[in-house]
């Protein structure tokens, strides 16, 4: 799955759009992905999406770090191949390298999905 994609599974209960912000890790073939939720005071705020940015939102939002997801590409590829994953528009460069640099600065981040994105977008800090 490449870097910018963004997706919903369909039937699960978690109906947020999930965006894939890192390459696979090499040692465990698992992408990176965080969604968007809902803008709501007292969440992190380390990166704020407005109507506009992407067309999937329709309100103010944030990206949502706290709970990441690692995603085998081998269990993205059954999903798909057996209709269950939607896909929506791709993230724009701007708006998937700002939700990249979150995941570097936000302090919700877990360390795992934390320091996958260390690695590979590191340099985006400089």
């Amino acid at each position: 799955m490449r870097i910018g994609a963004t997706f919903k599974i369909i039937g699960d209960d978690d109906q947020h759009l999930h965006l894939v912000i890192s390459a696979p890790c090499p040692k465990t073939q698992s992408v990176v992905s965080v969604n968007f939720t809902g803008w709501q005071h007292g969440f992190d705020q380390t990166c704020i999406v407005q109507v506009g940015e992407h067309p999937y939102i329709a309100k103010r939002s944030l990206v949502f770090y706290p709970n990441p997801r690692m995603y085998k590409l081998s269990t993205l590829d059954k999903l798909n191949k057996y209709g269950l994953l939607e896909f929506h528009e791709d993230l724009s460069d701007e708006l998937l390298k700002r939700i990249q640099v979150g995941a570097l600065k936000s302090p919700y981040m877990p360390i795992t999905p934390k320091q996958i994105m260390r690695e590979q977008f590191g340099h985006l800090l400089t």
